[in-house]
């Protein structure tokens, strides 16, 4: 039967298989390099562009580099849980540094954080981390991303959707009919109102609909 799997990590003196998923060529032979000339103790089993690929293919993988953004530009966090059901585990690998999409990536099983920006050396550690069942974050700021609850506020999924529908146009009237509630407005409002006392409470003062938007937006909510 094909498909990645692996057995609780690597066995005593075997090197750490890592797969690499990535839609950038560049990124993809950049950690290739990264591990021949710093990681004698790691084999780059596969390196691909897409989850699919690589869950296609009759390989072992201990650890996972994924991409938070691949090529459709939406979230690769919801593919973690089936990465991890082949006994790999998955670490972020990302240019990514908005708080909610990072925290996301977590709740769905990631064993840590790693920007691009950081040197080598923190890649190849955090896979040997990784390998022994760690949980690896780059440095201070991917940790405060991930940690920090004062970095974002914490806003319902109905919250989003909301916010989502108003900064794409709809009047307050067809966001309660989409939702089903009643066409009166007073219950967006009513949402509204909750969601700028969760910014008030970061010490953000939003302004109208569009600016509840746009910080909802650089936290990463509606990426």
């Amino acid at each position: 039967m094909g498909g990645v799997h692996s057995v609780n990590g690597p066995r005593e003196g075997e090197r750490i298989r890592v797969a690499s998923i990535d839609n950038h060529p560049v990124v993809r032979d950049g950690i290739e390099l990264s591990l021949m000339r710093r990681a004698p103790d790691m084999e780059l089993v596969a390196s691909v562009d897409d989850v699919e690929q690589l869950l296609a293919l009759d390989v072992a993988v201990d650890v996972v580099l994924l991409d938070l953004y691949l090529a459709s530009g939406t979230s690769s966090a919801p593919s973690i849980p089936t990465l991890m059901a082949t006994g790999a585990r998955v670490l972020v690998y990302t240019t990514q540094e908005k708080p909610v999409p990072l925290r996301d990536a977590v709740a769905y099983g990631a064993c840590g954080v790693l920007l691009k920006s950081d040197p080598p050396e923190t890649l190849v550690g955090a896979i040997r981390g990784a390998a022994d069942g760690e949980f690896c974050c780059s440095g201070p700021l991917a940790h405060a991303l991930v940690t920090d609850p004062t970095l974002a506020a914490q806003l319902s999924p109905r919250q989003v959707e909301i916010l989502r529908a108003l900064d794409e146009g709809l009047t307050y009237r067809q966001v309660a009919a989409m939702h089903g509630v009643t066409k009166d407005a007073s219950s967006v409002k009513t949402h509204l109102s909750r969601i700028r006392e969760k910014f008030r409470a970061l010490g953000l003062e939003p302004g109208n609909t569009h600016h509840l938007a746009w910080l909802a937006q650089q936290q990463g909510h509606l990426d």
